[in-house]
């Protein structure tokens, strides 16, 4: 109807001009307004193109996805029905609003996840003066719908009991956005413990490192992804794990030492014991403490729940001052012996006042600047 339309407006403005004098040859060719892609093919000036919007999220979950259309000069008769859409969510119509030049063309009609493409044949708009479009050209007219919520299992090799840190293996159905998973979106449902920064080389399989931390072994850890934790490029989060990874969790008896103190120093300063269980208090006392390098004395250990103890440490001679708790030291409630702390703490004991000497090079007397030269016996904090 609308190339009928047009064909019949040229006619009679041929009439017109042939009234008036200006001289149309009955040779000229009339433009049909795209009817078999005519307007389009035949040197056409109007332009148009057709991509994506630029506040157009993809992939999307979004049942309202946009494109705009630019055309190189104003049309007046764009309109629904005159863009064609493709792909295979199923949707075929875009809504058209705007103009004349700039339109938005807005496809809500998805039947499933799948592309969106959006094209415009030629033909199907015209100018003032008649011309009819070209197909349109686009650099992104694709959009990708997808309201599918990834799925995630969990896995682990690790045989029981475990004695160490276990890796587990998170695989999700598709690739998630990385930015949204963290070690904090594994969850303990029981025990407690970390969880190491998951990694990835695709953002679908990931691996992470679960260190429980019980009071008391043996003991049950049990980890999960939980529903929401994190999302796909589109935007839906995930199915919480339906299978939880759980494991007995019965490390070697032993012992680890830490210390906040610089490597330098001049008093007493607190170590930090952390046992792998609670221990039978009565087997541990400061003469467990070796110093395998200076000498020096540990404070009584104190604690409040037989697992984690803090102890002072006074070094009695200068220099390198190193301590430990050796094998055999301290038992468990079953009897069980520690073993040897992994990392002893090792400080430099310095309480001795630098001296200092003055000396000078310059004759007697002297009218000039004159340079000193000022000698520690150590090096000083400069």
């Amino acid at each position: 109807m609308k190339d009928k339309l047009y064909t019949l407006y040229a006619v009679l403005i041929m009439i017109i001009a042939i009234v008036i004098g200006i001289g149309f040859s009955c040779t000229t060719p009339v433009d049909g307004g795209g009817g078999g892609g005519g307007g389009g093919g035949g040197g056409s000036t109007l332009n148009v193109t057709i991509n994506q919007d630029g506040a157009q999220a993809d992939p999307t979950n979004i049942a309202a996805i946009n494109f705009t259309v630019v055309f190189t000069e104003a049309v007046t008769d764009f309109e629904t029905g005159d863009v064609t859409i493709s792909g295979t969510a199923g949707a075929v119509t875009g809504t058209v609003t705007g103009g004349p030049t700039t339109y938005n063309v807005a496809v809500t009609d998805m039947i499933s996840d799948g592309t969106v493409i959006a094209s415009i044949a030629s033909g199907v708009a015209h100018s003032a003066t008649l011309e009819a479009n070209n197909a349109s050209i686009s650099t992104d007219n694709i959009v990708t719908y997808d309201t599918t919520a990834p799925g995630v299992a969990l896995s682990c090799t690790a045989s029981e009991p475990v004695e160490a840190p276990f890796e587990i293996t998170i695989t999700f159905t598709e690739a998630i956005d990385p930015a949204t998973f963290t070690a904090g979106d594994i969850t303990f449902i029981v025990g407690a413990g970390s969880a190491s920064t998951p990694t990835t080389s695709d953002n679908i399989t990931w691996t992470s490192t679960i260190t429980p931390d019980l009071p008391a072994v043996p003991g049950t850890v049990t980890v999960t992804i939980d529903a929401g934790a994190v999302s796909d490029p589109a935007g839906n989060t995930n199915t919480a794990a339906p299978d939880p990874v759980t494991r007995t969790w019965d490390p070697i008896f032993g012992v680890n030492l830490s210390c906040s103190a610089s490597d330098l120093v001049n008093a007493p300063y607190e170590i930090t014991i952390t046992f792998t269980e609670a221990i039978n208090p009565g087997t541990f006392d400061e003469t467990d403490f070796t110093f395998t390098s200076g000498t020096g004395s540990a404070s009584i250990p104190s604690t409040s729940d037989n697992r984690i103890f803090t102890s002072t440490i006074t070094p009695t001679s200068q220099g390198t001052v190193t301590v430990t708790i050796e094998a055999g030291r301290v038992e468990n409630p079953s009897f069980e012996p520690n073993t040897a702390a992994a990392t002893p703490i090792t400080r430099t004991w310095d309480t001795v006042a630098p001296d200092v000497a003055l000396s000078c090079s310059a004759l007697e007397p002297t009218t000039l600047p004159f340079e000193i030269t000022i000698t520690f016996t150590e090096a000083i904090d400069p």
